[in-house]
């Protein structure tokens, strides 16, 4: 008796297994749609007024292989596209259209975008400036709001590092590393710091004569 190995399904197949679970119709282009245009006519087709409205459009062979587009309304035969092709449809041009509505996409796109750490300051091996003076040229302020700020810092020389916050013209200082000093040469890592829109926030450091080896700081984990 010989058995059979099956082997485990490739990228490609389950990619093509995710898109035909999406598929509500297909078909092929019955005439040419030239670069910048936004129309796929398919005469064959007898669909209801936008019936396919945010829908996706995606061209899976012939002519503009690989383009994706979002219908932006249809008519019997055509689909009008948001933007344009950027390659040439003609009649060997197949398309599938997706039930995926592009207005749910585009609103977890924007919201896995505020999840994105940004990087808001960066300061490399940079004399400090003298005690007590902000380190950083100008004030940062929020991306997304709210969020939190996360702070990599090691400095040549012992001081305490403390946070400058103004909201509405008021400014406070909070400490970091609960206020005691900052070992020479050693590494830390702060946060999260919580900031929201209305705040700018600043560094300072209660000694100078030596360099701020690293310093940096992100923006991560926007709440919003």
């Amino acid at each position: 008796m010989v058995e059979k190995t099956v082997g485990l399904p490739t990228y490609e197949t389950l990619l093509t297994e995710a898109i035909r679970s999406l598929a509500v119709d297909s078909g092929t282009v019955t005439s040419t749609a030239p670069i910048g245009t936004n129309v796929l006519s398919d005469t064959t087709k007898k669909w209801a007024a936008d019936i396919h409205k945010n829908r996706m459009v995606k061209i899976i062979r012939g002519a503009g292989a690989g383009q994706i587009r979002v219908v932006d309304s249809n008519i019997a035969e055509s689909l009008l596209i948001k933007g344009s092709w950027a390659a040439a449809l003609d009649t060997t041009s197949v398309y599938v259209i997706l039930d995926v509505d592009a207005t749910v996409i585009s609103s977890v796109d924007a919201t896995l975008t505020k999840l994105i750490p940004i990087a808001k300051t960066q300061i490399f091996n940079t004399a400090l400036p003298a005690a007590d003076n902000d380190i950083l040229g100008a004030a940062i302020t929020p991306t997304n709001s709210p969020s939190w700020l996360r702070i990599y810092v090691s400095i040549a020389v012992a001081g305490r590092l403390y946070l400058r916050r103004t909201v509405d013209g008021v400014t406070v200082s909070e400490d970091l590393n609960s206020g005691a000093n900052l070992v020479a040469n050693a590494a830390y890592c702060f946060g999260p710091v919580e900031w929201r829109t209305g705040d700018s926030v600043n560094l300072r450091y209660s000694a100078t004569g030596g360099n701020i080896l690293v310093l940096r700081i992100d923006e991560i984990g926007a709440a919003e």
